[in-house]
């Protein structure tokens, strides 16, 4: 059974960059992935949009934590600012079929926070990205997360290994980096 309070537990600890995935182009894995996995992986059209027709019972969102933290080392580089900057993070549960299905990580810097907070409630962040005309986004990066080497014991059984991707979006002109974790129920629908 998941348990998203030691999935929160989890996180309050800043990840050290060891322990960070690996974050690669996606053209590193386009011959490492099945013709689903690149599917969903290498799409960028909006997976909110994408989930909700995957779903037969709906799509909803669960918060698990939004709050002021500093970014991973890789986060900091990505948005050109100090690693003891800090930011908005926000990491939710997309769950459909009322399944955990994406396990998604949002980091605001300050400069975007109240472009994109102050709408956001309980929506996905992608229904509020993609109604943006001048939206951009950066090209799509991969990594396989691995339970003990990445510290989220809560969210991956051992020796469980997940595809993510992340991409770093222009909404408004104001960097937001958004991580996409796949979970395994995901891929049984």
């Amino acid at each position: 059974m998941f348990s998203y309070q030691l999935f929160f537990d989890s996180l309050k600890a800043i990840i050290p960059a060891d322990k960070e995935p690996k974050w690669r182009h996606a053209i590193f894995y386009r011959w490492r992935l099945s013709t689903q996995q690149k599917n969903w992986l290498l799409d960028s059209s909006s997976l909110t949009r994408r989930l909700h027709e995957k779903s037969q019972t709906g799509m909803s969102v669960e918060i698990l934590i939004q709050h002021w933290a500093a970014p991973f080392l890789s986060e900091s580089k990505l948005l050109k600012i100090s690693p003891e900057e800090h930011v908005y993070v926000r990491e939710v549960i997309l769950k459909g079929n009322g399944k955990p299905w994406v396990f998604a990580r949002s980091v605001i810097p300050v400069e975007t926070y109240h472009q994109v907070v102050d709408k956001l409630d309980t929506r996905p962040l992608g229904s509020l990205l993609f109604s943006d005309p001048t939206l951009k986004r950066s090209a799509i990066e991969i990594a396989k997360i691995k339970s003990k080497r990445h510290g989220l014991p809560a969210l991956f059984s051992e020796g469980n290994t997940k595809l993510a991707r992340r991409s770093m979006f222009t909404f408004s002109g104001k960097p937001i980096i958004v991580s996409e974790v796949f979970l395994d129920d995901f891929w049984k629908n």
